[in-house]
């Protein structure tokens, strides 16, 4: 029997065992906190959970005068749980990049350790995908 088959389980394990290990580095509301640093928002709330289908946190945008405005929803958002990146998750692939949420993602990488810092593209690279569902 080959050792190959066996290994290769061992990496993909390893690999998302480091994921889990390090998803700790954003709680639910500094995430919602980063998507409104990603909007610029001053107005809006941000309600959602850690999705366990993607492993990102998905945010409804809600609109605070929706009686007045007419829309509750103005968006759905994805924010990386290792990194804080924030995606938009109705313009698919779009990755906010403000000075604000910059600064505050120079913070959580500095929560990392030697060893997740080395992995930190990698993590970083996680696409949460387009569905919001």
């Amino acid at each position: 029997m080959s050792i190959l088959p066996w290994a290769v389980l061992f990496l993909v394990c390893v690999n998302a065992a480091f994921a889990q290990d390090a998803a700790i580095k954003v709680g639910k509301e500094e995430a919602a906190m980063l998507a409104s640093l990603a909007l610029s928002n001053t107005g809006g709330s941000f309600e959602g959970e850690l999705s366990p289908r993607s492993g990102f946190y998905i945010f409804q945008g809600v609109n605070p005068d929706s009686e007045r405005e007419g829309s509750v929803t103005f968006g759905f958002f994805a924010v990386n749980p290792w990194t804080g990146d924030v995606w938009d998750m109705w313009d698919c692939g779009k990755r906010f990049n403000t000075p604000a949420l910059r600064k505050a993602q120079a913070v959580i990488r500095k929560r990392f350790t030697a060893d997740e810092a080395k992995r930190y593209q990698e993590l970083r690279d996680r696409y949460p995908g387009c569905d919001v569902g």
